[in-house]
Formats: structure tokens, sequence, C-alpha cells
């Protein structure tokens, strides 16, 4: 197979192999670690693709993540730390990340369609101009729910919303908001295109959690569109973030990854 050396990349990676101790990894490695994993892709490849399907499936440099740690706390910043927390479970939601998904088509199950009927039924009777946060959430519930055309409509709007706001975390997250929804939709060149932008702004802002989010998302719509190889890089790295700053979604991205593996 014309893939066969990047195949053997990833395998690597579902064994414990770090692209960056790989050993194409390791010739491509530079002082800061940027590049690291476009330079082993892109050896791997040696022009087995399209420059299009290049730039899509590793469009990210790989950077070596750090988990962040603070110290010293007051009980009142530590409220408020709980409080954020419980805002980003809900954004994450919001994304698309925090719902069971079929092992094969990576699509979110309903387990249980009365309960979504109700909570839809109580979404959209909130004041969704005034709770962003809400909208996010009504449109990741309308999607699953199979009502696309009005969850692409609400999540579009959580994007123009987020635009007039300036809130660059906001407009990534309205960005993956969209995107999932479009990819749903068969929509894959508006997805694909979101999710690129979206990464790109995570990166700017050196937000590892959304970097994730984002490439996990790029990897379902490559998924979705029988582009495995692309997926598995893009679930690779997603994998390789959330370990490295210990988020709990490494077990959505290894079991997406397994998925794609498998259909190599």
């Amino acid at each position: 197979m014309r893939h066969d050396r990047v195949v053997d990349l990833l395998r690597d990676g579902q064994h414990g192999t770090t692209v960056a101790n790989h050993p194409i990894g390791r010739t491509a490695a530079s002082k800061d670690g940027i590049g690291i994993f476009i330079a082993a892709v892109a050896a791997a490849l040696s022009g087995a693709y399209t420059l299009y399907a290049l730039a899509a499936a590793i469009s990210v440099p790989f950077v070596f993540y750090l988990v962040r740690e603070t110290k010293g706390r007051t009980l009142e910043s530590m409220g408020q730390a709980a409080r954020q927390a419980a805002r980003a479970d809900r954004r994450m939601v919001a994304m698309g990340l925090d719902f069971p998904t079929d092992p094969e088509t990576l699509r979110e199950i309903v387990a249980d369609p009365a309960a979504l009927a109700a909570r839809l039924a109580e979404l959209a009777a909130r004041d969704l101009e005034q709770d962003p946060d809400t909208r996010a959430e009504y449109a990741t519930a309308l999607r699953v729910a199979g009502r696309l055309d009005e969850a692409a409509l609400e999540a579009e709007l959580t994007l123009a919303a987020a635009d007039m706001s300036g809130d660059l975390r906001r407009i990534v997250r309205a960005m993956l908001l969209v995107g999932h929804a479009r990819q749903w939709r068969g929509e894959w060149t508006q997805a694909d295109t979101m999710f690129h932008r979206a990464e790109k702004l995570a990166l700017y802002l050196d937000d590892d959690t959304l970097v994730a989010a984002a490439a996990h998302h790029s990897g379902r719509s490559f998924y979705d569109q029988g582009k495995h190889v692309e997926a598995a890089l893009r679930f690779r790295l997603a994998l390789e973030i959330n370990q490295r700053i210990g988020n709990a979604k490494a077990d959505a991205a290894r079991e997406a990854l397994a998925a794609a593996m498998a259909k190599l």
C-alpha cells in the first residue's frame, strides 16, 4: 500500500511510541519541538498525498504540551475554579464530546429519546439570546436528535454572537459547533474548513483542551468521509495532547483512534 509508512507510524503510536521518539520524529526534532509531527508524517508520506490532503491531515504543528499547575489557591479561588470547571464541562457537552458514541460510526448515541426531547423543550423555552452556553447546548441537542437544519442555524447564531463578543475561546467553541453541524449534514468542505480555523485559533491561544477538541472533531469528519489515515492522524494528535494534560477525553480519543486504525 502507498500509505504503508504512515500506517506504520500510527501503529507504533498505538503501542506507546510517541511521534517525538519515533526514529523519523527524532530526526526531524527541532530545539523547541515545533515541526516534529509535520516532518515525521511528511517523511512517511514521501509524496503519496496531494498537497491538499497533506495540509488537511497534518495542518497542526506538534508541540510539547505541559501540565500547568497552580499552587496556593485560597478557598475562594478554589470555589471559583470549581464553578469554572462546571462551565467547562457544560461547554464540552455543547461541543458534542460528552455523549456516548457508537464505536463503529463514532456518532453520538441517544440512549433515552424521551429525555432528550424533554431537554430540548426545556432549552427552547429559555432566553437563548442572553445565554450563549444554553444556545450551544441547544444546537448540540438538535443535532443529536437529527434536526440538522435547526442545529446548523442555532450553531451559526452561536458563532455570530461569539464573534460579536470578541471572546476568542468562545469563538473556537462556536466554530467547532458549526463544523459539527455541517459535518452531520454532509457538508464536508465547510466542516473541515471550520475545524481547521478553530484549531489554528486554539493554537494561537495556547489552549490545550481546545486544540485537542478541534483535532478530535476534525478526525471525526475525516472518518465520516472514509479518509481513515487522515482521521487516525487527527485522533492520534488529540490522544497525545489529552494524555499530556491529564484530560479525561483521552479515552474518547483512544477509542476513536482504534476505530480509524481498524479501517486501515
